[in-house]
């Protein structure tokens, strides 16, 4: 598939085929999208978190996603992060409070691409209680921070197209 093909029809899925596994190869093309993507001064403060098979923990990840009890049913849940120490040590307080951040969007858009283009779905889940993720994940709260729930596995829906703003309505350009 092309990139821009990939972007076009991405959709967000919130129903997943229970009949079909996520295999550790095809896992594994998508963390390493996640890996790939670009980080302020090559830092990599990104980080992920894989939960397969624990079905208890897979539901206290739902509840913290303000109970939005599909994310429960997906095969493969990633959790991407965001390593603030790593970044503050190198950028300050920008890197911590910003770049983490940035970095770990990044790749939680480049893994939802990859997701797509190998016959996968996903969701990028950014509602949920911080606390409330890291208890259901044993992340003592500080350095290491959750930015990004992606549950994974085969559509079993096929969303149609949303509405988008026309892009005249996000260009500002100057006149110098």
């Amino acid at each position: 598939m092309e990139t821009l093909e990939a972007i076009r029809t991405r959709r967000s899925v919130r129903r997943f085929d229970a009949k079909r596994e996520v295999s550790r190869e095809l896992l594994e093309k998508v963390l390493d999208a996640g890996r790939l993507a670009p980080s302020a001064g090559n830092i990599q403060s990104q980080e992920f978190i894989i939960v397969r098979d624990d079905v208890a923990v897979k539901e206290r990840i739902a509840r913290a996603c303000l109970n939005q009890e599909f994310v429960s049913q997906a095969p493969v849940i990633v959790i991407v992060c965001g390593n603030k120490r790593k970044s503050e040590e190198h950028y300050g307080t920008r890197g911590r409070d910003f770049y983490a951040l940035a970095d770990a969007c990044a790749s939680a858009q480049n893994m939802l691409l990859a997701a797509h283009d190998l016959g996968l779905a996903s969701c990028w889940i950014g509602a949920f209680d911080d606390a409330a993720l890291c208890r259901a994940l044993s992340i003592p709260q500080g350095n290491v921070i959750p930015v990004a729930v992606l549950p994974i596995g085969f559509p079993a829906e096929h969303p149609e197209t949303p509405r988008r703003r026309p892009l005249k309505s996000f260009v500002h350009e100057e006149k110098y």
